[in-house]
């Protein structure tokens, strides 16, 4: 089984305005990058 972790940080931002951003799949690799390494467009080949 892989290890987890959990990282925190403060945005000084709206929650709304991170939340607009950070559901956008297209922005992942800006934030999430080890997750939206795994991410694939459907129908891509």
């Amino acid at each position: 089984m892989r290890e987890a972790r959990t990282i925190g940080i403060s945005i000084q931002r709206p929650w709304g305005e991170v939340y607009e951003f950070a559901r956008v799949p297209e922005n992942f690799p800006t934030w999430a990058s080890g997750f939206a390494s795994a991410l694939r467009e459907q129908g891509a080949e």
